[in-house]
């Protein structure tokens, strides 16, 4: 449920998701289109 909740609010203010549980998000993500999931180790999308 807290998954849901951040996902849902970066979504709703177009922020990137920065999170090492890259797995969950993503499943979470297939139901919000434009939610950028980001691990830590990656670069920020420009």
């Amino acid at each position: 449920m807290d998954d849901l909740l951040i996902a849902l609010t970066a979504w709703q203010i177009g922020a990137a998701l920065v999170t090492s549980n890259v797995a969950e998000f993503r499943r979470i993500a297939a139901g919000l289109p434009g939610l950028s999931i980001i691990a830590p180790s990656q670069q920020a999308p420009v």
